[in-house]
């Protein structure tokens, strides 16, 4: 049924002495009362598209044939945007007054509305319906009043399901609007804004649901067993058309905006899908393979007069109108690529907008017309872009989030439309008998002049209860950095499962920023079950007694049953786990971090990365209240059988061995004091009995030593080692006691190349723990590196025969030349060495060798020799005997 169909059924007369009724949809309405009537010719008015910014008109008249003169007293509209050039005025009997109504639209879109006309003749009012369409000049860009929905994978992975959130355009401010354990998807903005209808349940079965535009309320409106999708409001917004397979194909129905008198709009085999109005709200466009290929048909709202606008050959889908209603944008594969089209309303000169080689698709129009969203997969994930009109100026929305599906651009939103705040509460997860921190997250606040705050929370108190002070005080809130320094926090629990908070400060510090406003810690019941959930919600949020607007996203906390040791949260505790918890071990150690694999990726036993607390809990499968080198050693017990279960797990814990039964050992060689040395220092555990794990820390002077290499003399322990500034972990840990070998663990450091001068340094072990036991190492090793000098040694041996070695140093890297000369000055014998870099060339296999030939093969006479040692620019001479 049309809309003026609509208005025609309401309006149809009933009084008895009526001769002649004429629907509004006609050219005229006729008011009829004995033998006189008055008339409003035409009683619909269409004054089509009017740029934002300019007017245009329309006009109607007043016709009077009751016998006498008829008083206007008055001209109403409904829509400001309509007015009229007179609204008080007299008609003669058998006259009529023209009425000129100006349409001036100031946003981009359909404005409906209607004149009622009061007046003194029969009936005593008239209603004249109006329509008119704004449109805005290409590059006007009105769409910072705009929002974009998207349907995304909002927790970092393709393996759950999708939600719907918000965002600005410039991709600033998302807003997670629906938190569900099914998929919501589709989302379609009401014309006013202030809902979105949107498709929610897993793959054919969804149902179509309505919310406000903030997330809140949803409602099921087509409840049905049936899968349903695609949902779209008219432009008046009291019906939404949608997509549905009830009647075993997928058809087109429409139904009343609360869910009432679902129509079939289509009865063709194929599937019909994704539809959309056109902004008058005179035809449906949508897409359907009944013809094979998909192809984009429009029809009536009543599923009259189906007509094809694209050809039979191309395959073309999700048509959508832009606001003027004369343009439509839709997906193609036309070019063999999928890619967003845009074409006349009527189905004429089809434009390729995007050409990635990725596929682009959903295209939505901005509310002024001038940008459209879509999805592109050309970067390798699928990402929201916006573009102008005609295709250019290409720009990503940042959303932060890893893949989108689908997207829809709001009408302009009025104020109120979207709240000055809007309160997040995340999706929590915690242990058990644990504690859990649950952050309320907020929009920007600055500016909003935010002096005082007042919430109540509610949570199902069998499964969490707000921690205190263990005398009944609350004390689970805590402020964020939204909240300045200064403000007052009040917080009780006046009855089971629900908190209540006030929060307040001097107007002068206000609350600033985006981000969290409070965290709340709540204690997880020991009576909890696995996969427990409670909805976290926000029945009040108040800002300033209700003097700035704040709406609310709700939570929901998870129980999980932590898997003890699982650190890489693959479902299964193996040695690959004991590597982890050993390199954190050595990284904590040396003061460094290592973030665990479960603490970035959801594990399979859990919905969602686990805090860094929980983490802690897994791999600290001892439960000694640390991550140790025992952690490891436990772990690798357990994968081969040895140890049957943890003690976090409910296991015995083993008794701790007494300091003084650990007998170890430090032990330290250096190779030389040179730069370039190496400095091996050893502790040997080899004499305490079963060991199992241990932990060492070295300090040394960074700018002196580098660490080289860790080992274990035997092969039998699992070694892990990281190095800080100045510092180096060492952590070794086996699933059966370590033999003597394998418990003598060797750090070699070298010495540093370049040292300036003679330099003095140290190394200590600040710390040493055995099978988890903490002991007072106090050792330490004292060394000397002496620098390299530029220098030519006495050969050896001396005097010689037949053959001698030259020994020398060098301070730096050079090509290398030694000459031998006799007493007379003539060059005996050249040995060119070539490259060496800086250090001692003082043994036999670095020396320079000298045969006692010269450079034809003859041996020499036995006398004095002077030898040159030539290197770069530096050169040094000595003398050496031969005796015969």
């Amino acid at each position: 049924m049309t809309r003026s169909e609509t208005t025609c059924r309401h309006r149809s007369p009933t009084n008895g002495s009526i001769r002649r009724y004429a629907a509004l949809c006609g050219a005229m309405l006729l008011i009829a009362v004995g033998a006189g009537a008055v008339t409003i010719s035409p009683a619909s008015l269409d004054i089509a598209i009017v740029d934002t910014g300019a007017s245009g008109t329309a006009t109607f008249t007043f016709t009077n044939d009751e016998g006498s003169d008829v008083a206007v007293s008055d001209i109403v509209s409904t829509n400001p945007l309509y007015t009229v050039d007179t609204t008080a005025f007299t008609v003669a009997d058998g006259a009529g007054t023209v009425v000129t109504v100006t349409f001036a639209p100031t946003v981009v879109g359909w404005e409906p509305g209607t004149l009622t006309v009061t007046h003194d003749g029969a009936g005593g009012t008239s209603v004249v319906s109006v329509s008119g369409i704004g449109r805005a000049l290409p590059g006007a860009g009105l769409t910072t009043a705009s929002r974009i929905a998207v349907e995304a994978y909002v927790d970092g992975t393709q393996d759950i399901h999708r939600e719907i959130v918000v965002v600005d355009p410039n991709g600033a401010n998302l807003t997670r609007l629906t938190t569900n354990t099914e998929t919501d998807a589709e989302p379609a903005w009401s014309p006013d804004g202030q809902k979105i209808a949107f498709a929610r349940g897993g793959a054919g079965a969804r149902e179509i649901y309505v919310m406000n535009a903030d997330g809140t309320t949803p409602e099921n409106l087509s409840d049905n067993v049936a899968g349903e999708g695609a949902p779209a409001f008219s432009s008046d917004g009291q019906q939404i058309v949608f997509e549905s397979n009830r009647t075993s194909d997928w058809e087109i129905f429409v139904m009343d905006a609360d869910g009432l008198n679902p129509q079939n709009l289509t009865n063709f085999a194929g599937t019909d899908a994704a539809a959309n109005w056109s902004p008058d709200g005179t035809k449906i466009a949508f897409g359907s393979n009944r013809d094979t290929k998909w192809r984009i048909f429009e029809m009536t709202p009543s599923g009259g007069a189906q007509t094809a606008l694209t050809a039979a050959d191309v395959g073309s889908w999700a048509p959508t109108y832009s606001p003027d209603g004369s343009k439509i944008a839709f997906w193609s594969d036309r070019d063999g690529n999928g890619e967003v089209y845009v074409m006349d309303a009527d189905g004429g000169n089809p434009r390729r907008l995007t050409n990635d080689a990725g596929e682009d698709y959903g295209p939505s129009w901005s509310p002024d017309g001038t940008r459209i969203v879509f999805i592109s997969n050309g970067t390798g994930s699928a990402e929201v872009f916006t573009m102008l009109a005609d295709g250019s100026d290409v720009q990503q929305v940042e959303t932060g989030l890893t893949s989108h599906l689908d997207v829809a651009w709001s009408p302009f939103l009025a104020a109120g439309a979207v709240n000055d705040a809007t309160l997040t509460i995340a999706n929590t997860q915690g242990q058990i008998s644990g504690t859990v921190d649950i952050p309320v997250d907020t929009s920007d606040v600055t500016g909003l002049g935010v002096a005082a705050v007042e919430l109540v929370l509610t949570y199902d108190s069998t499964i969490l209860t707000p921690t205190d002070d263990g005398a009944g005080v609350t004390t689970a809130v805590a402020t964020g950095p939204v909240i300045p320094a200064g403000w007052t926090v009040q917080q009780h629990v006046p009855s089971a499962g629900e908190l209540h908070v006030a929060m307040a400060g001097a107007s002068a510090s206000a609350a600033t920023g985006v981000g969290t406003l409070v965290t709340v810690t709540f204690n997880v019941s020991d009576t909890a079950t696995a996969d427990a959930t409670s909805a976290i919600t926000l029945t009040t949020a108040a800002f300033n007694e209700g003097g700035v607007a704040v709406s609310s996203t709700p939570g929901q906390f998870t129980v999980i049953s932590l898997m003890y040791g699982d650190v890489t949260g693959n479902g299964t505790v193996s040695p690959y786990d004991a590597t982890w918890v050993l390199d954190y071990v050595a990284s904590a150690i040396a003061n460094e971090t290592t973030t665990f694999p479960i603490e970035e990726t959801a594990p399979q036993w859990a919905d969602q990365p686990l805090t860094a607390a929980d983490a802690f809990e897994v791999a600290d499968v001892d439960d000694d209240a640390t991550i140790g080198a025992t952690d490891a050693s436990d772990i690798l017990r357990f994968v081969v059988g040895l140890l049957p279960s943890f003690a976090a797990a409910g296991a015995a814990t083993a008794p701790r061995v007494s300091p003084s039964t650990l007998s170890y050992e430090f032990l330290a060689d250096a190779t030389s004091q040179r730069p370039g040395a190496l400095i091996t220092v050893t502790l040997d555990a080899g004499q305490v009995d079963a060991l199992y794990a241990g932990e060492l820390r070295l300090d040394y002077d960074a700018g002196l030593l580098t660490p080289l290499r860790v080992y274990a003399d035997g092969d039998s322990p699992m070694l892990a080692h990281a190095t800080g500034e100045g510092q180096i972990g060492v952590a070794f840990a086996s699933a059966r006691p370590m033999d003597a070998r394998a418990a003598r663990v060797n750090v070699v450091f070298e010495a540093r190349r370049g040292v300036d001068g003679a330099r003095a340094g140290v190394i200590e072990a600040r710390r040493l723990r055995l099978n988890g036991v903490g002991l007072d190492a106090r050792w330490r090793f004292d060394y000397r590196i002496e620098p390299y000098r530029f220098d030519l040694m006495a050969n050896y041996p001396n005097p010689f025969n037949p053959e001698t070695w030259i020994p020398f140093e060098l301070a730096e890297d050079a090509d290398v030349t030694v000459r031998i000369y006799g007493l007379d000055g003539t060059v005996v014998r050249t040995l060119d060495l070539g490259y060496r870099p800086q250090g001692e060339y003082v043994a036999r296999a670095s020396a320079a060798y000298w045969d006692g030939r010269n450079d034809i093969g003859e041996r020499v006479a036995s006398g004095v020799y002077v030898y040159e040692l030539v290197a770069g620019d530096r050169r040094a001479v000595r003398r050496m005997v031969v005796r015969k």
